[in-house]
């Protein structure tokens, strides 16, 4: 194998490692598990629209019959740039999940985001999936 080839497969082998969600290896006494972090935005256009009730009972209908085994969720301020190209800056959730590795947690994911999508009028809602090292 020539250097570029070489170079080449040490790329590929490093991009499959940093595409990977899940952790190798962990310290005692943790295990590694996924974890999904949410941020959904609480304008509705232009406007501040999901209200704590709003939120509290999109938590209680989709997230917590989702994803029983719990949840966290933070208040935050977010900025984005919509597809218009304006900046958006508005108060925000975010909902952090650690996933149990059952079979349909990704089905689930998706849908939470659908659902919130489709209830608040969101153009979009940011989900960031990771390896964790985890302990309860």
């Amino acid at each position: 194998m020539d250097t570029r080839g070489g170079i080449l497969a040490a790329l590929a082998a490093l991009s499959m490692l940093a595409a990977a969600p899940a952790l190798a290896v962990c310290p005692s006494g943790l295990k590694p598990m996924r974890t999904a972090e949410f941020v959904f935005g609480r304008n509705i256009g232009e406007k501040p629209g999901v209200s704590d009730d709003d939120w509290q009972a999109f938590l209680d209908r989709e997230v917590a019959t989702r994803f029983p085994n719990g949840f966290t969720v933070f208040d935050a301020r977010g900025q984005w740039r919509n597809i218009e190209g304006e900046t958006v800056r508005e108060p925000s959730k975010i909902l952090l999940i650690a996933l149990t590795g059952d079979a349909h947690e990704d089905e689930r994911l998706a849908g939470l985001a659908r659902a919130y999508k489709l209830q608040f009028h969101q153009q979009s809602v940011l989900l960031m999936e990771e390896g964790a090292c985890v302990t309860f």
